[in-house]
């Protein structure tokens, strides 16, 4: 008599189990935790990563493990003008490899990306104290795929000179 009230405990663990996922699931997948995660991203980012940060709509896609911004732009501190802007950037989550320190993306996808770079004049903020490039944490992240399309990628140069590329699409495997 005991082996069948063990088997309707574990038939009652297991369901509240695959109802904890699946109400998890349901919920990220509404539209209100979509808006509660970019307001975290909105507050967050410009902290982390010294540079104002716009996200227009956020999409958060559990099961496909991937996260969608829509009107994303990366604004130089104290700048109207945006150094990044895009129409929408997806991530495909990948993995954390313990051993090399390496965060891996499954991909990469950007529509209609912007870049505005003003090189004309020598940088008016200090260098790092450390001599380090603010570049170089990304050197720990990967990205299995990359894929650009419709970018668009204006550099002002010293003495008046200007570089504007257009309609670059980019795809890297």
């Amino acid at each position: 008599m005991s082996l069948p009230s063990r088997n309707s405990a574990a038939r009652k663990a297991l369901l509240l189990v695959l109802l904890v996922v699946s109400g998890s699931i349901l919920l990220l997948r509404q539209p209100f935790t979509w808006d509660a995660a970019c307001t975290l991203a909105r507050r967050q980012l410009p902290d982390l990563l010294g540079v104002g940060i716009g996200i227009g709509r956020c999409e958060l896609d559990p099961l496909g493990s991937r996260v969608v911004l829509h009107g994303v732009s990366v604004f130089a501190p104290g700048s109207d003008t945006p150094l990044f802007a895009a129409d929408e950037a997806e991530v495909g989550l990948g993995f954390l490899s313990p051993l090399s320190r390496r965060f891996m993306l499954g991909h990469v996808r950007v529509r209609h990306p912007r870049v505005a770079l003003d090189l004309s004049r020598p940088s008016s903020a200090p260098p790092s104290s450390d001599g380090t490039c603010p570049l170089t944490p990304l050197t720990r992240v990967g990205v299995g795929r990359m894929d650009i399309t419709g970018a668009e990628v204006r550099l002002a140069l010293p003495d008046g000179r200007a570089v504007e590329v257009e309609n670059l699409s980019l795809v890297h495997i």
